[in-house]
């Protein structure tokens, strides 16, 4: 005990159930530094915490309620447990001063970042009016690269990796939604996938919120100058080499060209981890 009333030598009989209780402090103390270490959400596979174990032998009976080794054996044991905590401290302070240069890393990206101008932004989310469906710009030069490569992922790992986001489509020409317009813009970007060799192909429509376009009409007139890019060009609704989406959301048209539609599920990521071969 500490204090003066404390201060008194431990009898034989007096001291085994203090020698109890020290060794399952001690063992408590070992167990604290684990958690500590752990609590840093790091991996500490290179941190070596170890318990210092005595034999009964080893231990007299000392002052102030303590039990301490014998003279002989002192030396070493203060030795021991020194090297061991500077060892252990060095460590933590490691630890420590990765995790804050990774922190101070990611906080001066964001600021950067947060001072760029949203053209200049990689990544942007555009408010489309409409529920359930964001529109990001990107200033990537092509995206259907990227999700190409999310999609095909998906199908070989069957690893879901999202939680709320259903379908992903990458959108390569975005225009008013007039027909006219429609077209002028169908026919450029057909000029860069029906052009050289002979492929089949599938025209998917989709509207919110805007009844003016109507859907014979988008599907035949797309058709033709698919077919007027190159002959052999042919509609194939059930397993098309290239399916295109027509996506009009209130005043604005959106094309997406979509290769293997129907085998990924057509770019659903859920139905994608779901699909399972037979």
């Amino acid at each position: 005990m500490q204090g003066e009333e404390g201060m008194m030598s431990l009898g034989e009989g007096d001291h085994r159930g203090r020698r109890e209780r020290m060794t399952s402090q001690r063992e408590r103390d070992d167990v604290i530094v684990h958690k500590n270490l752990r609590g840093n959400n790091v991996a500490i596979d290179d941190v070596a915490v170890q318990k210092t174990r005595m034999s009964w032998g080893d231990y007299v009976a000392g002052m102030c309620g303590n039990l301490r080794p014998r003279c002989g054996d002192e030396k070493s044991e203060t030795s021991t447990n020194a090297l061991h905590k500077k060892e252990t401290d060095k460590s933590i302070e490691d630890i420590d001063d990765d995790i804050s240069i990774v922190l101070e890393k990611e906080i001066n990206e964001l600021r950067t970042e947060h001072k760029m101008s949203l053209s200049s932004r990689k990544f942007q989310v555009v408010d489309t009016g409409v529920k359930n469906m964001i529109f990001i710009t990107s200033t990537l030069s092509n995206p259907l690269e990227l999700v190409i490569k999310i999609v095909s992922k998906l199908d070989t790992t069957k690893e879901q990796c999202t939680r709320y986001l259903l379908r992903l489509l990458p959108i390569e020409v975005v225009c008013k939604a007039y027909m006219d317009n429609i077209k002028t813009k169908a026919n450029e970007l057909f000029e860069k996938y029906f052009v050289q060799e002979p492929k089949t192909f599938s025209i998917v429509f989709n509207r919110r919120s805007n009844n003016s376009i109507k859907r014979d009409e988008i599907i035949e007139d797309l058709a033709e100058i698919i077919l007027k890019k190159n002959p052999g060009n042919k509609a194939d609704l059930k397993n098309p080499d290239i399916a295109v989406i027509v996506e009009v959301i209130r005043g604005v048209c959106l094309f997406s060209v979509a290769p293997h539609y129907y085998k990924f599920k057509k770019y659903n990521l859920l139905e994608i981890c779901n699909n399972t071969k037979k």
